[in-house]
């Protein structure tokens, strides 16, 4: 890792340095000195689960680190920073992310954690001392294209901010930033997002409403 930052290898695709910089800086510090581990775009609904050395599927296909719990030294974290230089692909957005966290863990466990999944959606997944929870718990909402997916965190006048709250068992829900930014909502929407800040983020979302932003 040293010669591979020395030698700024993530400069390859200047395009995607922050997010390059950021997965590795994320599996160096959570290898480290452990802890929770949660991306800005995430938004959480309840107190995170308890225990450590946990991540969740972000769909049937990829393990993600967006939201993530270590504990400081784990052997897979130093797994995954040891691989980090060799796995690394400048054309890839995910190769030393949800990619590599998702491979190394199916290395592992060959048997538990299968590329794509063969569990039920709803099952947690277990390598040795590491806990995967169901998409549902941290990515209730799929950052693909389709009205039931990222759209419809933006959906107003349907009433699905007060029907996702309500109903909801997830820690937290991801806005998925670099697809999402540039969409804005009146406070006064009845929004899943708008709902979520309402409810969540209550400081910010009161001074938004004071001074008529949009989120």
């Amino acid at each position: 890792m040293q010669s591979w930052h020395k030698n700024r290898m993530w400069m390859l695709s200047e395009a995607r340095v922050p997010a390059v910089v950021n997965d590795a800086s994320r599996a160096m510090l959570l290898k480290l000195y452990g802890g929770t581990y949660i991306d800005l775009d995430a938004i959480t609904l309840r107190p995170l689960p308890n225990g450590t050395n946990w991540l969740s599927r972000v769909d049937d296909l990829l393990i993600n680190s967006a939201v993530a719990n270590f504990r400081a030294r784990h052997p897979f974290l130093q797994d995954i920073t040891n691989r980090i230089p060799k796995a690394y692909h400048p054309a890839s957005c995910c190769s030393i992310g949800p990619d590599l966290f998702t491979q190394q863990l199916a290395a592992n466990c060959p048997e538990n954690i299968t590329i794509p999944t063969s569990a039920n959606p709803d099952r947690y997944e277990y390598c040795q001392d590491i806990i995967i929870y169901p998409r549902k718990f941290f990515y209730p909402i799929h950052y693909g294209i389709g009205k039931d997916k990222l759209d419809s965190l933006f959906r107003v006048g349907e009433g699905l901010g007060p029907s996702f709250i309500s109903t909801t068992k997830a820690y937290s829900v991801h806005l998925f930033h670099s697809l999402s930014h540039r969409r804005a909502l009146d406070m006064k929407d009845d929004s899943i997002l708008v709902e979520v800040a309402k409810r969540n983020c209550p400081r910010i979302f009161s001074l938004l409403l004071e001074r008529n932003r949009t989120l």
